[in-house]
């Protein structure tokens, strides 16, 4: 250990005296809260511990504390929508949070944003048929993927252009693709 001092236990709540920043300590270092994040995740100050500004000096800081499994949230700055899940932040486009009605229930700031692993993009609704708007390729969507259809595919589905939502191609390119729907 640094200095001689033992980082608490992965979770603890800790702040140095007359300060107001409170860290949880993950990992050996510590991770600032937000006042959103304390919120979001339902912590109490009543099990917030004190440390010596020295042993506080000792951790290092290493990327903010993430929000609780399972938040919808936007970033303050630019209003862009993510769903945190199983530790990684995933981008909502506003075309997914029109067809799912998503909306954020907290506002983190672009650092905290920043912070926090990537994940995949929050795929559109299973049965939604799309193409981007700079290629041809059109796909269903079948349980978070986007499955390319042959034209055969899509004769055989009926399909008009009236069917298919058109989004950004970077959006298309962005999620998950599965196996080639050939019927």
């Amino acid at each position: 250990s640094k200095q001689g001092f033992v980082a608490p236990l992965d979770g603890t709540l800790v702040k140095a005296p007359n300060e107001g920043t409170i860290y949880e300590i993950g990992q050996g270092s510590k991770h600032p809260i937000s006042a959103a994040v304390f919120k979001n995740r339902g912590l109490s100050f009543k099990n917030v511990s004190t440390l010596s500004v020295e042993e506080m000096a000792s951790f290092l800081v290493d990327g903010f504390a993430k929000p609780k499994d399972k938040t919808f949230y936007k970033v303050a700055e630019s209003g862009q929508l993510y769903y945190f899940k199983d530790g990684t932040k995933r981008t909502i486009s506003a075309f997914v949070a029109k067809q799912q009605r998503i909306t954020p229930d907290f506002t983190f700031s672009k650092q905290e944003n920043a912070s926090w692993p990537d994940g995949i993009a929050v795929a559109p609704r299973d049965g939604t048929y799309l193409k981007g708007d700079g290629a041809a390729d059109v796909y269903l969507v079948v349980k978070g993927q986007l499955k390319p259809l042959t034209y055969a595919a899509y004769k055989a589905r009926k399909l008009t252009p009236k069917k298919i939502s058109v989004i950004p191609q970077a959006e298309v390119d962005a999620y998950e693709k599965g196996e080639l729907l050939t019927k």
